[in-house]
């Protein structure tokens, strides 16, 4: 049976207030001296489906590292909320500043019996 609006924009509340997104790497999170999570709000698309409506900007980098392979997103006491890896990992050379565009997090509750 599909979840109904109000259902899903109930669990999706987990998703509102104080969020962090973090970078990861294939060895787990980006290890930079500079690096910190950064504040992030996502605001509903439609029902069921949130994302950022703005650009999240991480320190310049202190050193190459390895590339970035996806972003996860933590509540306020750090307790890990969702992880996603993305289509192609970039590498973060000295003095880079990684970014994630607007609507790069994305998060969709979807019903796993009909698909949606």
């Amino acid at each position: 049976m599909p979840f109904s609006a109000i259902a899903k924009s109930r669990m999706l509340a987990v998703f509102e207030g104080t969020l962090l997104v973090g970078l990861l790497t294939a060895e787990g999170e980006v290890a930079d001296p500079n690096y910190r999570r950064q504040p992030v709000e996502l605001m509903a698309i439609e029902v069921g489906i949130l994302e950022n409506p703005a650009e999240v900007r991480f320190p310049a980098h202190a050193e190459d590292g390895p590339p970035v392979v996806g972003w996860f997103l933590t509540d306020g006491a750090g307790v890990e909320l969702v992880a996603e890896v993305v289509e192609f990992a970039k590498p973060i050379g000295r003095g880079e500043r990684p970014y994630l565009e607007p609507g790069a997090i994305m998060v969709r509750l979807r019903d796993v019996a009909d698909g949606n």
